[in-house]
């Protein structure tokens, strides 16, 4: 056993020739990007789209990367006392401030919650004290539901660029750019740490 596995560590990668690669010299413009990712969509197998996507959870990987910040807050919460003012709101302090807590809307006077949709160590304290799980809380963006409804649909095939309808409209030119005045510089500019 110890014999196979050495002689499978030590044996040469197979080597491909580079236009064999997918990545080897992209010589279509970027007005080509549409159709470069219609032909990459059509490698996959639709015959059931979410086979490779199986979730245990009912939020998607953003969300269980964004709830680092969540368990920082968790961490957090344990500095702060809560007190129910009614109407699902509270009032959330420790030693040196005081912030308020609307569950129903799901904000807080901080500002953190309403800006990424993660509750805040003020939201998580109060979650808390209500017995409830700060994962239920998070905004709807982060469910996995929300993903799957996202790409339910396909992209339909796209002809080649010969075969656009014309438009009538004016054709957007790039903006005019101006020379400044002066010499150009040909050095580049030096690093602050370089002699």
């Amino acid at each position: 056993m110890l014999e196979d596995s050495k002689t499978n560590l030590h044996s040469k990668p197979k080597l491909r020739h580079p236009t064999q690669s997918k990545l080897c010299h992209h010589t279509r413009g970027r007005s080509n990007c549409l159709e470069d990712i219609v032909d990459a969509s059509k490698s996959i197998d639709f015959a059931n789209p979410f086979e490779a996507l199986t979730f245990s959870r009912t939020q998607s990987t953003n969300i269980l990367e964004a709830l680092t910040f969540s368990e920082k807050a968790k961490l957090e919460s344990r500095n702060y006392i809560s007190y129910m003012t009614g109407d699902g709101r509270f009032e959330v302090e420790n030693l040196w401030k005081r912030d308020v807590v609307d569950l129903n809307n799901q904000t807080c006077t901080c500002k953190v919650w309403d800006l990424i949709g993660i509750p805040c160590g003020h939201g998580v304290a109060t979650i808390y004290k209500m017995r409830g799980i700060p994962e239920d809380y998070v905004h709807l963006v982060y469910r996995t539901s929300t993903f799957m409804n996202a790409y339910t649909t396909t992209i339909g095939p796209v002809p080649s660029e010969e075969n656009w309808p014309t438009s009538n409209h004016t054709k957007i030119l790039p903006p005019h750019y101006k020379t400044a005045p002066g010499r150009p510089k040909k050095a580049r500019k030096r690093a602050t740490d370089e002699p």
